[in-house]
């Protein structure tokens, strides 16, 4: 997680520090680079944790979990888990780049969220960590790559509102209404489909109760103390 944190605002420090004789368009797109270093940190990290809890959620949904819960608090968890991430970026960034803090500090909010559920999608999606390592560089690498001071990015693409956002914190063009929406749609979207798919791999009947306390009290209520043919 440190490294995934560090290597991106790395990055942009090292670019910001080597930009003397750069266009204001290079600039831009430097900050943009800048903002998806959170979507890196974030994505990145929500990944793993999802990916290395598939083997757990089944333990767990055996033991009287549901799925819907466990989807409830592995949100709340990478939602708080983002909040140093946040204020890092949206402190750095518009220190460097001398552009508007509260724009760009709610363009680093949009983008930790939207990372957050994109993370967890791919890891309810892809059985592996490379498969979703490479395909999390490349939605970042295509998203970056879109960054145009005339045009802004993709609406297709999932962090289309926070780089609008982040030219509207340049240049003070472009309102704050659709851009946050658009993140916020794409959010619950990613949060859906991760979900859903959780529930379909967790296909256990929750109205067994598993858990020990539940057998504990069933074993009391039958008489049975221990395993069938035991002392």
């Amino acid at each position: 997680m440190l490294l995934l944190v560090v290597v991106p605002g790395a990055f942009f420090l090292a670019v910001s520090a080597a930009s003397t004789a750069v266009t204001e368009r290079e600039k831009f797109f430097n900050l943009n680079v800048g903002v998806m270093g959170v979507a890196w940190a974030v994505g990145g990290g929500a990944f793993f944790l999802g990916l290395s809890a598939r083997q757990l959620d089944e333990r767990l949904v055996l033991a009287g979990y549901r799925a819907g819960e466990l989807a409830l608090g592995r949100l709340a968890f990478l939602l708080v888990g983002a909040i140093p991430i946040v204020l890092l970026y949206g402190l750095m960034l518009p220190l460097v780049a001398g552009t508007d803090v509260g724009l760009l500090f709610l363009a680093v909010c949009l983008t930790a969220l939207v990372s957050v559920a994109l993370g967890l999608a791919f890891a309810s999606i892809l059985p592996r960590e490379l498969e979703g390592v490479l395909l999390l560089i490349a939605v970042i690498g295509v998203q970056s790559s879109t960054v145009n001071a005339g045009s802004g990015t993709t609406p297709a693409l999932p962090f289309f509102g926070p780089l609008r956002i982040v030219k509207t914190a340049w240049d003070s063009s472009g309102g704050l209404i659709a851009p946050t929406a658009h993140s916020l749609v794409t959010f619950a979207a990613l949060l859906g489909l991760a979900t859903w798919m959780w529930r379909s791999r967790l296909k256990v009947a929750h109205a067994t109760p598993r858990s020990p306390r539940r057998q504990h009290r069933h074993s009391a209520r039958s008489g049975t103390h221990g395993p069938p043919g035991g002392p």
